[in-house]
């Protein structure tokens, strides 16, 4: 008799689904430039402007909008209002220019976290993975993968465990299937200014601090004939008596906490 043949695929390590997470993973660009309209689950600024390139399809937009605000692309809803045109996921292969997108156009993003449920994976990438050697190559193919010319600025997730780039292998939790998260980290200059209702000090801190600095901590006094409420000098207690501590840091793992 004849019975169903049975195949097996033998391969030397895991096949995993690599996912962008948060932002940084592109530079948009293009000789056109349009304002997003953010939703309020965005930090920051809700209105932004970002360059597109007419000709390229709507489902590369979607990157490059993640790339600017952080939103998963399958959690994306957009809608040219000025048009009253919403697009859907069976738009994502057509150009922008045929889909009514021009130069100073306004396109309202909306997150839909029940969408994003239910067709998260289909923005995943496949990933071969060794299950031996050092993760260092792991991160050289996952870069090229994501199209990033430079895999320094890259860590890569299971769940809230990292992969550093110098680990072996064997011992990352890599099975078929996994979900690797990967995300983009870079420098942050943050500005500082505080100012005191009374007091006799007043400190304008204007200071680019490095995330790459694991922590600063520094106090700062100035003179000042007089406060912003109109106060006079020596009418109240100096806010500032105390250091002010600025912590930083390029750890995602202490960022995700």
């Amino acid at each position: 008799g004849t019975g169903p043949l049975v195949f097996h695929l033998a391969t030397g390590g895991a096949y995993v689904l690599l996912r962008r997470e948060g932002q940084g993973h592109r530079e948009p660009f293009g000789p056109s430039s349009l304002t997003l309209l953010l939703p309020r689950c965005v930090q920051g600024a809700r209105v932004r402007p970002m360059k597109f390139d007419p000709r390229r399809s709507l489902a590369d937009l979607l990157w490059s909008i993640q790339a600017v605000s952080g939103l998963p692309p399958a959690g994306m809803r957009l809608t040219l209002p000025a048009i009253e045109r919403r697009f859907l996921a069976s738009d994502g292969t057509e150009s922008l220019e045929s889909l009514g997108f021009w130069d100073g156009c306004a396109l309202e993003v909306e997150h839909d976290i029940i969408q994003e449920t239910h067709h998260g994976d289909a923005f995943d990438m496949p990933l071969e993975v060794s299950a031996a050697g050092n993760a260092s190559s792991l991160y050289q193919n996952a870069a090229k993968k994501l199209g990033l010319a430079d895999a320094s600025s890259l860590s890569l997730f299971v769940g809230k465990t990292i992969i550093s780039n110098n680990a072996e292998l064997s011992g990352a939790p890599l099975t078929d299937g996994t979900v690797l998260s990967a995300y983009i980290s870079w420098s942050l200059q943050l500005s500082i200014s505080v100012l005191p209702t009374g007091g006799t000090s007043q400190v304008a801190l204007a200071a680019g601090f490095s995330a790459a600095a694991p922590s600063l901590a520094t106090s700062a006094s100035a003179s000042s004939s007089a406060s912003p409420s109109g106060g006079m000098p020596g009418s109240g207690p100096d806010p500032l008596s105390q250091p002010l501590a600025v912590l930083s840091s390029d750890t995602i793992a202490e960022v995700r906490e």
